[in-house]
């Protein structure tokens, strides 16, 4: 009757914690891409951190493998999997074909239940937890009984790393489990079951928190459309004056795309600069403008930039940390260090 008992105890956990799974999955299908991108980051940069710590913990604990090769593995998963996945998109619409009249819209699963061998017992928890959230679902954890505290130690570290509030009652709720278990009030199966519970059900609560009550939450531009009466002058002086990059294979002789910033996935953006034409469907003329564009330079040097300007030949207005010239079809440009124009200063 014993192992039977468990077995019913062992089903009714599972059931239970895929409801209250669902529950914080719901909750988290209302998240932006931007929104989903930041936990999966997040979770990436606590496996990253923790790659060493964690090797140690599962060769002590499951006796497999050994600590050098397993800090290897950690920080490659940490890195290689999240690069991989940064670009998809995931939530909303992904692709649209106007032709065939069909749209393909992401669609979560809502529960994932993940099984953890004792071979594996960081990088399959660490992996399956980064691509659950990123395709907006919850995850559930079933460890190996043989490595079942360090299975939960990747979803812990995962999951503190990605709270934006609340990270001290999580803290303290964490510390009190790992003294209950070490004095032997849990077993492994209840601290195991109470860490992945806390790991779902907060992170997703907490950053539910985060969403701005009404509206979106904008967090950059992505890009500036600037029509004008020959693209290929504004692409050169764009590109030769204030360093843009004209993205590969996107000139085709009407428009280029100048990217600017971060790489492409961690937060740049671009200019699409294009050859005015008479427009497709005509809209009533804006009543308002942007009038100038201002963009801040890294390792600012009055007289460096100064000296570029100058050696373009068109005019400029200057004082320190900050620059204003007119483009090659007089749109005003302004130029400046990230203190000159910090909003927040």
């Amino acid at each position: 009757m014993s192992l039977r008992d468990r077995d019913l105890i062992s089903i009714q956990e599972a059931r239970e914690l895929v409801a209250r799974a669902a529950a914080a999955q719901k909750k988290f299908s209302a998240f932006s891409q931007e929104q989903v991108d930041a936990v999966v980051e997040a979770c990436a940069k606590a496996a990253a951190d923790n790659a060493e710590a964690l090797a140690r913990t599962a060769v002590q604990e499951t006796g497999y493998g050994n600590v050098p090769d397993k800090i290897i593995k950690n920080t490659l998963a940490a890195v290689e999997v999240p690069r991989a996945i940064r670009a998809m998109r995931t939530v909303g619409v992904l692709r649209e074909d106007r032709e065939k009249g069909i749209v393909e819209v992401a669609s979560p699963v809502g529960v994932v239940a993940a099984v953890t061998p004792v071979t594996n017992p960081i990088v399959t928890p660490m992996c399956n937890a980064m691509f659950a959230i990123k395709t907006g679902n919850a995850v559930v954890f079933a460890p190996h009984p043989a490595g079942t505290v360090v299975a939960c130690v990747p979803v812990r570290a995962e999951h503190e790393d990605a709270l934006k509030s609340g990270r001290a009652s999580m803290e303290r709720f964490i510390a009190d489990l790992v003294r209950d278990y070490e004095s032997g009030k849990v077993d492994r199966r209840e601290f195991c079951k109470a860490v992945v519970l806390a790991a779902t059900v907060y992170a997703v609560g907490d950053a539910a928190k985060a969403q701005a009550p009404r509206g979106f939450k904008m967090i950059g531009i992505n890009h500036i459309s600037y029509t004008c009466p020959d693209y290929a002058k504004v692409r050169d002086w764009y590109v030769s004056v204030l360093g843009m990059e004209n993205t590969p294979g996107k000139d085709n002789g009407q428009r280029a795309n100048l990217m600017f910033g971060p790489e492409p996935g961690k937060g740049g953006s671009f200019v699409v600069a294009r050859t005015a034409r008479p427009a497709a469907n005509p809209r009533p003329p804006a009543r308002s403008l942007v009038d100038h564009v201002c963009y801040s330079i890294p390792n600012w040097d009055d007289d460096r930039v100064n000296a570029v300007l100058r050696a373009t030949g068109r005019s400029f207005t200057s004082r320190s940390g900050n620059v204003n010239v007119l483009d090659p079809f007089n749109y005003p440009v302004q130029l400046a260090n990230s203190e000159e124009e910090n909003a927040w200063k």
